[in-house]
This record gives C-alpha cells, structure tokens and sequence, in this order.
C-alpha cells in the first residue's frame, strides 16, 4: 500500500472522507506585531527565518519596493513589540485592515496587534465578521522556494504595469518545508506569493498568463483552489496520483473537466 501521505493531497478524485481522527493541542496565547513600511532591502534572510517569531506574512502592493505591512505573530505571552521592525515602524491604531484605502474595508474586521488567544490572533480577520473584501474579490497564488523569492519580487515589480491596476494587495507567506506529495513545500521552505484582485475574470487570465511565462521558471505550481492560467503542472508526484486515481477510482466517478486537464493533461 502506498504510504498514506500520499493520499492527503489528491483534489477529492480518491473518494469521499467519512470519518478523520485529530490530535489536539493545548490553548496557546499570541503576541501579534503590525507594522508599516518595511524597505525590501532592509529584510535579510537571518530576518525571515528567525526563530523570533512563529509566523510572518509581507503584503505590498508593488507601487514602491517595500512592503506596505508586516504582520508578526510570536507564540506565548512573554513579548514586546518594538516600535521599529528593520525601519518599519509599528502602528499606533487599534487596527488596520490589510487592503487599506478601498471603501468598505473596515479596520474593525481585522485582528489588532497585542496578547491573545491562538483562536483569534493567528487570524488576519476576526473569524466572525466578513474577511478580505468581503467576496468582491478574485485570489490566486503561486508557490516559489525561499532561495528564489527575491527574484520573484523583482520580476513582478519590473511588470508592475501589467497589473497594479486590478491589485488590491499581495501577500507574501513563508511556508515550513514537509514531505506531502503534492505539496508545493515538499523539500523545504517555500513561499506564497498569494494575489488579492478585482473581479475583472477576463482581464485577469490574461493578466496571469504574463505572470506566469515571466515567473515560469521559479514556480513550482500554483494554488490549484484559486484562479491561474497554466494548463499543466510540473509536480513529479502527479504520476503517484495518477496511478492512486486509476486504482481508486477506475470508472472516473470522482472526476471531472478540471482533473482530466490539470492531472491527465487531457487539453
């Protein structure tokens, strides 16, 4: 039998989940940090990977070469906040929304910085109140490893043109390496880099296809849940899940357009 890590990622083509077995931690506090206004140049690698803090997500929106907020998250309660991150300074407001400036986007459906519940503070938005943009939004993400995420940040800013316009925020997520075929960190780490737009569909495709044909060698593959333009993936693992598909599911019940192109490459 396969081993089972090679089940966990397989978009629901291996049959339906009836039953799953969690192992549960104990409640945790923790410290959250914001700040604004972080230089690319001033976020060296022993910044990125630092064991001082347990999460970090970058957003930009590419219109300079610095990243527009910092949030930091630190398990435990024995943090302070300084009020300099790397020249970012940190905010003074109760809250700010991550996509400032667009109407509707309120401050107040955001987790502030400060000591807190794991329930709460790993959130960007407070769980019981409309994240985002509210559904007025179309998202995609494309995964690069650590080593080639600054020259992924350069080849986008050098097109910023070709998209700033439909970009409401781009985050950037630092992802722990693991060994799950068909995870786009399998191998080590790996980053998000994780597009906000406007609900321009049409626009977008052919805004992505630019995308990726400049980034084409860096990505692994893309966030297969969230909108992109490529019409096949370069994942060694998908011959495991091919092979786990026609075992599973010989007759095709648990397929469709999307798997027979993306997996299949049936174009």
């Amino acid at each position: 039998m396969p081993d089972f890590k090679s089940y966990l990622i397989n978009f629901g083509s291996l049959g339906v989940i009836y039953s799953m077995t969690f192992k549960a931690v104990d409640a945790y506090l923790v410290h959250k940090e914001i700040y604004r206004g972080l230089d690319w140049d001033n976020l060296s690698d022993q910044v990125v990977i630092s064991p001082m803090h347990d999460y970090m997500s970058l957003f930009t929106t590419f219109k300079r070469r610095e990243f527009d907020q910092v949030w930091i998250g630190r398990r435990g309660k024995h943090h302070k906040f300084n009020e300099n991150y790397h020249g970012a300074q940190h905010i003074t407001e109760k809250a700010i929304h991550v996509i400032e400036g667009r109407p509707g986007n309120s401050p107040d459906n955001c987790v502030g910085p400060g000591l807190g519940s794991w329930n709460i503070k790993i959130f960007h938005f407070k769980p019981y109140l409309p994240p985002s943009s509210d559904g007025d939004e179309i998202q995609s993400e494309y995964f690069i490893r650590y080593e080639n995420y600054r020259e992924g940040l350069e080849i986008l800013y050098s097109m910023k043109q070709e998209f700033i316009h439909l970009l409401q925020i781009c985050e950037i997520r630092f992802i722990a390496g693991d060994d799950i075929p068909m995870s786009p960190a399998k191998g080590g780490l790996t980053v998000g880099f994780h597009f906000t737009w406007d609900k321009k569909h049409d626009e977008l495709l052919i805004t992505l296809a630019k995308m990726e044909k400049a980034l084409q060698h860096l990505i692994l593959q893309p966030h297969f849940g969230k909108l992109f333009n490529m019409k096949q993936i370069n994942n060694k693992d998908l011959q495991g899940l091919r092979n786990l598909i026609k075992k599973h599911d010989p007759n095709s019940k648990f397929s469709n357009l999307y798997m027979d192109e993306l997996v299949f490459g049936k174009l």
